[in-house]
């Protein structure tokens, strides 16, 4: 179950995330939302971001070594949306929020989230 993996650092990833998120709002006293803090809403973006295309990868991931997917193929397609995380994290945590790591980042894990979509279309057809 090497998906598993994967499962975990990603898990580690959101919590790490949800920390920074929490520790703002202590230091700021925003209880809930992001007031008018432009850096409280910035952390709840990267934040969500993450944990809005993290599911599917990893739902994705667990079908393609549930269907007999071959070792390598499941750590390329983990390590490369996971190294696609970091890069879009690193991004959005500058005060810019765009440049190369950003763009590395979402065609990371776009790249990613369709050739296991296609694996998966393949392997069922």
């Amino acid at each position: 179950m090497i998906w598993t993996l994967y499962l975990a650092l990603q898990t580690l990833v959101m919590v790490v995330l949800a920390v920074f998120v929490i520790a703002h709002r202590r230091k700021n006293r925003i209880s809930f939302g992001v007031g008018n803090d432009p850096t409280m809403e910035r952390k709840v973006r990267i934040f969500g971001n993450h944990n809005e295309y993290t599911p599917m990868h990893l739902i994705l991931l667990a079908a393609i070594e549930g269907s007999g997917g071959p070792i390598l193929l499941i750590h390329c397609l983990g390590g490369s949306f996971l190294l696609g995380r970091l890069f879009h994290i690193l991004a959005l945590s500058t005060k810019k929020g765009y440049g190369n790591s950003r763009a590395i980042g979402m065609i990371l894990t776009l790249t990613v989230l369709i050739i296991s979509a296609v694996i998966l279309l393949v392997r069922v057809i």
